[in-house]
């Protein structure tokens, strides 16, 4: 008769429910920033929409130029610098040590870029400033999308870049809207501050709240930071290897052998 010994098996369970509830809580953690991010990131957009008569008049453009520089330059300055952005910088994520760090980079671009257009003298210094927001808008897609296909499962990913998707829209949907309210009460410089500064400010905050997820998740049960993957020694959650100690043993006839 086999007579088991719960003396291991006992803690190695709590230990494995406790590591599910954790990665639990990261995953959400994670995902929220990414979120916020991304909808922080999509809200420049279409900051100077609602305002382009007010920044027309300002610098002093004729209303063909107003069409041919506000509509027509400044639109193609976001794409001619954005499309070349996520290439390059999706190639760099691949390659990149810490994806959060070029994160933070890319919404300290864009803050850098929402700030230096609430500061243009000329029409030129505000092109080469949405320009800039370009590269932040541009290159923040792949990160984001690189960084979830790491925090879930393959199940799950679908779902979550849904999430993402609508989280962008929503952004470029406030920062319309709020460029609308300030706009004719504050003039067309207002609204890039707030979103200029929330950007700065997320930048330093996501470097140190945001945990780098495993690479290579497709295919593997569990990865940490975010769920645990046994032999992986996690900085924020652990090895369930190094946790679970040698294996119960029991008791036959005959002698003293491991449970397989």
């Amino acid at each position: 008769f086999l007579q088991s010994t719960d003396s291991t098996a006992a803690p190695l369970m709590a230990s494995v429910m406790r590591t599910t509830v954790a990665s639990h809580s990261h995953q959400s953690a994670a995902v929220t920033w990414l979120l916020l991010t991304s909808a922080l990131i999509q809200s420049d957009q279409n900051l100077l929409a609602p305002n382009l008569s007010a920044c027309a008049q300002e610098f002093a453009l004729t209303p063909q130029e107003k069409d041919e520089k506000l509509g027509g330059l400044l639109a193609a300055a976001l794409f001619l610098v954005g499309a070349p952005a996520a290439l390059l910088i999706g190639a760099a994520a691949d390659g990149a040590a810490r994806r959060i760090d070029l994160l933070a980079l890319l919404l300290l671009l864009g803050g850098l870029g929402c700030l230096g257009s609430s500061l243009a003298g000329s029409f030129w210094q505000l092109f080469a400033a949405r320009a800039l927001t370009g590269v932040s808008l541009g290159g923040g897609l792949p990160v984001t999308y690189s960084l979830v296909g790491d925090i879930f499962e393959p199940s799950e990913r679908a779902s979550q870049s849904g999430r993402l998707g609508l989280a962008m829209s929503l952004g470029g949907m406030t920062g319309q809207l709020l460029a609308g309210l300030l706009g004719p009460r504050l003039g067309w410089r207002a609204p890039f501050v707030p979103i200029g500064g929330l950007m700065l400010l997320l930048a330093a905050s996501v470097r140190r709240l945001l945990p780098e997820p495993v690479r290579g998740r497709a295919g593997v049960a569990a990865a940490s930071p975010y769920l645990v993957i046994p032999g992986h020694v996690s900085p924020h959650i652990g090895s369930l290897e190094s946790r679970r100690g040698p294996p119960p043993r029991c008791h036959a006839r005959g002698g003293e052998r491991s449970l397989p």
